[in-house]
């Protein structure tokens, strides 16, 4: 995997390489405003994950659901404000850029998806939790069920 990652690298390098009047920090510049792109989305799906697994699928109740609440909104302002008013080029295709690199992951899962699942497996047991479990948690601190 580290090897595909290094020449998957050199790949886009070079090519930008090519681009007249490119400099290592113009290019470092461009690639981390995509790569930004990509993890304001990651923590917002993170976010969105949040509550589905600990309030929805383990039935956590607590005045904490209002964390990552608050994170997905705020992570939805920081995307809208960098998408709209439309930023000058080349910054304007940049989400784009993203979206079309977030597009062809969900492609590899519709492609594959018992490789998405075995990588599903691995995370729920490296961090400890019990695969497909409806276990409700009654005896975390500051944790409280519903009335």
């Amino acid at each position: 995997a580290v090897s595909v990652i290094m020449l998957l690298d050199f790949v886009v390098v070079s090519i930008w390489g090519l681009v007249p009047n490119m400099t290592g920090a113009t290019l470092f510049g461009y690639l981390g405003t995509i790569g930004v792109f990509l993890i304001l989305v990651a923590y917002l799906l993170t976010n969105v994950g949040a509550i589905w697994f600990f309030f929805l699928r383990r039935r956590l109740w607590s005045w904490q659901w209002l964390i990552p609440l608050l994170a997905i909104v705020f992570l939805g302002y920081t995307l809208y404000s960098n998408i709209y008013p439309i930023p000058a080029p080349p910054y304007n295709i940049f989400p784009y850029v993203a979206l079309a690199w977030l597009l062809l992951g969900l492609l590899c899962i519709i492609a594959s998806p018992s490789l998405a699942q075995r990588i599903g497996l691995h995370l729920e047991e490296s961090e400890g939790l019990q695969a497909g479990s409806t276990e409700v948690v009654t005896d975390a601190p500051a944790i409280r069920q519903p009335d």
